[in-house]
């Protein structure tokens, strides 16, 4: 009789230990897949930085091209005043 249950033990115990082997594959198949979720999400973070980046300096570019902008259009309205006042002469 005790020998039958060592054997009951025993066979309980690699019944367990299979599952258990399964249910870490499982875990492994399931956790590779996250970790590559989480790297394209870092990923995806830092892209997120650097195009804002890029926005904000594109916005200093715009702001002072407007600036230029309103220069030219200032110096172009006094040469036309300008050459306006010669044909006056």
């Amino acid at each position: 009789m005790n020998n039958r249950k060592r054997l009951s033990n025993y066979i309980t115990s690699q019944i367990l230990q299979h599952k258990l082997f399964h249910k870490e594959q499982q875990f492994h198949e399931v956790s590779k897949p996250l970790e590559l979720l989480k790297n394209l999400v870092m990923l995806l973070e830092i892209e997120k930085e650097v195009a804002m980046e890029e926005n904000s300096n594109l916005g200093y570019k715009v702001t002072s091209l407007l600036e230029e902008n309103r220069e030219l259009a200032t110096e172009a309205l006094l040469m036309n005043n300008e050459e306006g006042s010669c044909w006056a002469c």
